[in-house]
């Protein structure tokens, strides 16, 4: 399989959730299940022939943690691949920044190791079927410089995916998700 040697932060970002997510650590896969497009940053993303794929994020700041919850859906008629398993969550902890987050048009600093990664394998795509769903969440709590008061944020997930063949990737993105935390 061949890899881009050249990838962007914003990518990289995006291929350490769908890691976590093609792994299926702290996931739950659910053949059929339905993600409304009402709900709080769903998308349908970019469409490359008859791939099709929704992404969901969304915040919960209950209890003074920041816990988000991303679900996928394949909602084409072909197999979309997630790439796995470098960046785990694990115990908690991100291993490299996962997702986009800002407060006031400002990137806040991601907290967590940043760990070097080997060179992309075909062992390591997870196979997402057309109709599956799956469903990952995380307290990122600690994991990000959040700031002491009242602040709305905003996350954006993205994520580095391979559509049907080795040579076809794109990136795939879900709308910002805002949320309001007081600390």
């Amino acid at each position: 399989m061949n890899i881009p040697r050249k990838v962007s932060t914003r990518t990289w970002r995006a291929l350490g959730l769908s890691l976590l997510l093609g792994a299926g650590l702290g996931c739950r896969q659910e053949a059929g299940a339905h993600v409304s497009p009402t709900q709080v940053g769903v998308a349908r993303t970019q469409k490359e022939s008859d791939m099709n794929l929704q992404i969901a994020t969304n915040v919960d700041t209950s209890d003074g943690h920041v816990i988000v919850h991303v679900t996928w859906k394949n909602t084409s008629e072909t197999d979309t691949y997630l790439f796995s398993p470098w960046q785990l969550f694990r115990d908690n902890l991100m291993e490299g920044s996962l997702l986009e987050i800002s407060q006031a048009g400002q990137e806040v600093d991601f907290l967590g190791a940043m760990v070097k990664r080997r060179a992309t394998e075909e062992k390591d795509l997870v196979r997402l079927a057309p109709g599956q769903n799956l469903q990952a969440q995380q307290d990122i709590t600690t994991q990000y410089r959040f700031a002491t008061g009242t602040h709305v944020y905003s996350v954006i997930y993205s994520a580095f995916v391979q559509v049907n063949s080795p040579e076809k990737y794109m990136t795939v993105q879900s709308p910002p998700a805002t949320f309001t935390l007081m600390r």
